[in-house]
């Protein structure tokens, strides 16, 4: 749980400069099937607590031909396209995320979360 830190020191920063913080489902199902599939029960509950203390953005009726259309525009993969299309469905400026790909995302702005550092 070496990452715990520089997340949550991140979040914190980000909300004391007036972000709104949100996620989805699709995030939840994403960084969730992992750990519990091979029973890493403390990391199911470090992200079960990070991702209940944000809203969660509904997926609307467009976000899958968009998602399709930012995979293929972006070279991202089908979740990380569908990650970005829901936020770009609910006007979302940012994009907050630790994957090092997303920095090159080109329609919104990114935020990368270092954790080689951690």
């Amino acid at each position: 749980m070496a990452y715990r830190g520089p997340i949550r020191s991140a979040i914190a920063e980000l909300a004391a400069d007036g972000w709104r913080l949100w996620t989805s489902d699709a995030v939840r199902l994403e960084v969730l099937v992992q750990p519990q599939r091979t029973g890493r029960a403390e990391i199911v509950r470090a992200y079960e607590g990070l991702l209940a203390a944000r809203d969660a953005l509904p997926v609307t009726r467009t976000v899958f031909s968009d998602a399709r259309a930012v995979a293929v525009d972006e070279g991202l993969k089908a979740m990380d396209a569908v990650h970005v299309s829901i936020a770009r469905a609910h006007g979302c400026e940012r994009f907050l995320t630790t994957d090092p790909h997303f920095r090159r995302l080109r329609c919104m702005e990114p935020r990368w979360i270092d954790l080689g550092r951690a």
